[in-house]
């Protein structure tokens, strides 16, 4: 759970990083995100000895105006994760990822003291909105987990007073949160996800249709999360997911795709995979992204989802 040293991973959010290992041989990776190339070396340590690892990095798919996103992330607010708000940050940045909503288990996330701890290096710091994922109680009626960014914390409240989440309906938590922001984006997380916190499962959903068996459905949230990061060994049940998404499409519903890397640890579920993209015109990829041009693009529709890799075609030098 520590940026220093979660396993074989360490966060180098100032570019540099010791660790300390048996020795033997090694092969030492860097990235930073799929725009990046991988920094690649292998290394011999003997018993007491110490190797210096030089790696560079090279921007090979500059994306001027597609701003990386993570909108379902966690740390240590969250009643699941141990990952302080410093190193979530640092874990977002060093993975390229330059806009995110800090959404904690029925808590209103921020990552403003993540970012003042930046250090002065970091060319582009992480823009980010108060956000929470709205948990409904597994013991009462459950009805899965939803996104609300932005979700401003109320002055003076209890975990900056998040929406209800016990014994509601999905409507009362949509109505409450727009009610903090008209304009909130509200994201409907892992829909199929198991033991019973995914929407689609829990309020039997007929995706061709866009009515379930449950009264208690209601299909005005705003995002679905298609691709989820817990899900990235397992591609058949993003494939259903999207097979959802696209049924649900053809009903002329318009939800926005999302994906997200719902990374509650350091090691072994890396911050920014998968990620949206978000076309953001006038963002020229260079230091804290705007969010106002993030959101936008968002609720317009304007995302992209991806675990990587990427690539560039070029067609007669175009």
């Amino acid at each position: 759970h520590r940026a220093s040293g979660a396993g074989p991973v360490v966060v180098a959010v100032r570019g540099e990083a010791t660790v300390s290992v048996p020795p033997g041989r090694y092969r030492v990776a860097a990235s930073h995100g799929p725009e990046w190339s991988l920094g690649l070396s292998e290394v011999d340590l003997r018993d007491g000895r110490d190797a210096a690892v030089d790696l560079a990095l090279r921007h090979e798919l500059p994306m001027p105006a597609q701003v990386p996103c993570d909108l379902h992330v966690h740390a240590r607010p969250s009643y699941d994760s141990e990952v302080t708000v410093e190193d979530r940050v640092a874990s977002l940045v060093a993975e390229g990822v330059r806009f995110a909503a800090p959404t904690e288990h029925n808590i209103v996330g921020d990552y403003g003291p993540g970012v003042a701890a930046l250090p002065a290096a970091v060319r582009a710091p992480l823009a980010w909105v108060p956000a929470v994922e709205v948990t409904t109680d597994p013991r009462d009626t459950p009805l899965g987990h939803f996104n609300v960014y932005p979700y401003p914390p109320a002055p003076g409240a209890v975990n900056g007073g998040p929406p209800p989440w016990v014994g509601v309906t999905a409507r009362e938590v949509f109505l409450a949160a727009r009610q903090r922001d008209p304009d909130a984006v509200v994201q409907v997380n892992h829909p199929r996800m198991a033991p019973g916190i995914g929407y689609f499962d829990l309020i039997g959903l007929d995706p061709w249709r866009n009515v379930a068996r449950s009264p208690a459905y209601d299909p005005g949230y705003t995002a679905l999360e298609v691709f989820n990061g817990l899900d990235l060994g397992d591609i058949p049940r993003v494939e259903a997911v999207l097979a959802d998404y696209m049924a649900l499409l053809g009903t002329g519903a318009r939800y926005v795709a999302t994906g997200s890397s719902d990374s509650h640890n350091l090691a072994f579920q890396t911050a920014g995979y998968p990620r949206t993209y978000v076309d953001a015109p006038g963002d020229d990829g260079e230091g804290a992204a705007d969010v106002g041009l993030v959101l936008r693009g968002l609720r317009a529709g304007r995302a992209m989802v991806t675990a990587g890799p990427m690539g560039r075609l070029e067609v007669e030098g175009r």
